[in-house]
């Protein structure tokens, strides 16, 4: 059972954005958050108890700043080590918001991160999409989805 994915998406995010890459993001309604232009997305597929994935897509501002806090000023303009670092988010994002949605015992494999294109944020066959987030920083948007296989059971917190 996922225990409520959009607290949990947010808190595993917003702790990440933070202490990983040194941005303090605000949450936005996440109505017409598939419509923010990205300039790239990633994603971490993981399997377990429940599979699924984790998507973050981020605006060129954000992608930048990603890259140059986490790894210096001289990887701020180089696609390929911006590319990484947002790789990187998605996979720490995607490990803090397992144990929270799943529990502190479940076990998960989680495959390397992936460049997403566009079409990311649409649901895979035999997936259901049980969170959206949309983040504002000064830097620009970022946007994450949640989404696991279609028969997994969401208890929403009260």
């Amino acid at each position: 059972m996922l225990t409520n994915p959009t607290t949990s998406l947010s808190r595993a995010a917003t702790s990440t954005f933070e202490s990983l890459a040194f941005l303090v993001p605000e949450e936005l309604p996440a109505i017409g958050a598939e419509l923010v232009p990205l300039a790239a997305s990633a994603s971490v597929t993981w399997r377990g108890p429940v599979t699924g994935r984790v998507v973050i897509g981020v605006s060129r501002g954000v992608l930048r700043a990603v890259a140059e806090n986490m790894l210096g000023a001289h990887a701020a303009d180089d696609a390929t080590t911006q590319r990484d670092a947002l790789g990187e988010v998605a996979n720490v994002v995607t490990g803090n918001v397992l144990p929270l949605v799943a529990g502190a015992d479940a076990v998960f494999r989680l495959d390397a991160p992936a460049l997403a294109d566009g079409a990311s944020f649409a649901a895979h066959a035999g997936e259901t999409r049980h969170a959206l987030l949309h983040l504002r920083m000064d830097e620009g948007d970022a946007i994450l989805a949640f989404y696991a296989e279609a028969a997994a059971a969401v208890a929403e917190a009260a």
